[in-house]
């Protein structure tokens, strides 16, 4: 298991910047009485396993996944509570599934709640404030249920490749502050440790050279899927930050009504924008704040936190979106053979064009001038 040991340290330690030191300890048997009564799946009926967080890309690769399987064969659905918002978009969506027949029988939902209890924790260690380590929870969970399934059964990860390079905005945005969880480079390493310890299963993300408006304009392709996909993607929540509405622009009473859970500020919202505009669904009510109209939001005020994402968005395309700049960040990210470079060189230049395309149809003539449209 050393050689296993190594692929993981390698691994995790480009995950989350820390000094991983795995070691494999043999666990004593147990015999495991849920308390609970556990549903069972039966690993025939099953084709596919995808990871399914209620966010706009998990949906569409739903979409797209269920669309394609065999006759009387499902596709497994692997999510994770989180802090619960997640859970509330991944039920709503299913549930509307269900209500209106949309792929019935097709698919079923395994649902996990892992984490520390409050009264688990050591005081006296120092806690970790970040998430970065979460990655291995989901992609854990995934691979041991597709194992289930079969040994070739491939855990599909759907994440648009834009979000997953995640190339800086800004260099305060480098290395482990910005997120990796579905990086090129760390799903090749944690494959390698897989493989490493006789794991075959393989974690595929079908997105990978794919922005999210490639992946809405792609599956409305097809009128079947668009319609799925448009009545369901309200239901769906990009947001980073949907917490955090004290700080939106929109008070408690329209948020309510509305049922606004995107504060429109963060990268993801902003992306989710962008790519919902191509399909004529960039809903202004539907966020926190339009930051293309801020009324509390204002970019030019230095103390407000929630004005950096579209600040250091706008500041890349300015300054940054060159191929060269682009080259440079994700080389020093990993991705170092040339072929990979040039694709994910190709798929940055072209995801943030796209976004350039949206500001020159929406964006006031003051935020034109700061992108240097």
């Amino acid at each position: 298991m050393n050689k296993g040991r190594e692929a993981f340290n390698k691994a995790i330690n480009f995950l989350t910047g820390d000094n991983w030191d795995i070691h494999f300890i043999q666990a004593d048997s147990y015999s495991y009485n849920p308390t609970k009564k556990v549903k069972e799946y039966d690993p025939q009926f099953f084709e596919k396993v995808a990871l399914f967080s209620g966010g706009l890309d998990s949906l569409i690769g739903f979409i797209d996944e269920a669309s394609t399987l065999s006759v009387d064969k499902k596709i497994l659905l692997v999510s994770h509570m989180e802090l619960g918002k997640e859970h509330s978009d991944q039920k709503s969506i299913l549930e509307y599934c269900r209500e209106n027949n949309i792929f019935s029988n097709k698919y079923e939902q395994v649902l996990l709640n892992a984490g520390l209890k409050p009264h688990s924790w050591n005081i006296k260690t120092p806690t970790e404030s970040t998430f970065r380590s979460r990655s291995l929870l989901f992609f854990a969970a995934g691979i041991y249920i597709a194992n289930k399934i079969s040994p070739q059964c491939q855990l599909i990860v759907p994440e648009n490749g834009t979000i997953s390079i995640n190339i800086p905005l800004d260099s305060g945005r480098r290395s482990s502050c910005s997120t990796r969880t579905t990086h090129p480079t760390f799903i090749k390493r944690i494959q390698e440790a897989l493989y490493a310890i006789g794991i075959s299963n393989s974690i595929y993300n079908p997105y990978r050279l794919k922005s999210k408006a490639d992946m809405v304009l792609e599956c409305c392709q097809d009128t079947s899927k668009k319609a799925i996909l448009e009545s369901l993607v309200d239901l769906s929540c990009s947001c980073a930050k949907r917490g955090h509405n004290v700080f939106w622009d929109k008070s408690g009473i329209e948020i309510r009504n509305a049922k606004i859970k995107h504060c429109g500020m963060c990268l993801p919202c902003l992306y989710r924008r962008v790519a919902l505009d191509t399909i004529g669904l960039d809903n202004e009510a539907l966020l926190g704040t339009d930051v293309l109209h801020g009324i509390k939001f204002n970019l030019d005020n230095k103390h407000q936190k929630r004005n950096r994402d579209f600040n250091a968005l706008l500041y890349f395309l300015k300054n940054r979106m060159n191929e060269r700049t682009i080259r440079q960040e994700l080389f020093f990210n990993g991705i170092i053979e040339k072929q990979e470079l040039d694709e994910y060189t190709s798929l940055a230049l072209h995801s943030y064009r796209q976004v350039i395309n949206w500001l020159k149809k929406k964006a006031t003539n003051e935020i034109q001038i700061r992108a240097g449209i």
